[in-house]
Parts: structure tokens; C-alpha cells; sequence
């Protein structure tokens, strides 16, 4: 949502295996983030392969938010983030 603005986005590394076997695809990730605007928690929501989940898990606990603030306060809020592994070329 565009309430949520990403202040640091890490992007997901390709696993090795997952490249060699031309898996690709969309992982969707849903997080907790906490009132300083750091992500606490990430669960899959949906994901092709358990390699590229971790990977875009890994990633996603290392972004950062703006603190969603409500009535002067910052407040925790979720959110679900997709993540599309493709393979150019």
C-alpha cells in the first residue's frame, strides 16, 4: 500500500540451485513490522520453490519502513510483499 514507504529494500538473492534448475516465479511474503519501522517477522504466503522463499525471506527481514504513524504515534503495522524470481535471457 502506498502508506507503507519502503526506506531500505534489499533485494533477494537467486539461489544457486534454484538457478541451475530454471526455477522461477512469484514467492508472496507477508510482514510484521514494528513501531521503529523495522521488519520483525516474515511468513509465506505463497512460493513456486522453498529455496527462493528463504532467499526473498532473508531479504525482507532486512528492509526497512517509514513508521506508519496514526494520531501522532507510530503504530506496527503487515504488510504482503511479492517477489518474481525470473531468469533473463
Amino acid at each position: 500500500s502506498a502508506q507503507f514507504q519502503p526506506l531500505r529494500v534489499v533485494v533477494p538473492e537467486y539461489p544457486e540451485l534454484a538457478f541451475e534448475r530454471d526455477i522461477q516465479g512469484l514467492v508472496r511474503l507477508e510482514a510484521d513490522v514494528g513501531i521503529s519501522g523495522k521488519v520483525l517477522d516474515v511468513r509465506v504466503l505463497e512460493s513456486v520453490d522453498g529455496g527462493l522463499a528463504l532467499s526473498a525471506s532473508r531479504a525482507l527481514l532486512l528492509w526497512e519502513f517509514q513508521p506508519f504513524v496514526v494520531g501522532g504515534r507510530p503504530r506496527p503495522f503487515r504488510i504482503v510483499v511479492p517477489f518474481r524470481f525470473r531468469i533473463e535471457g
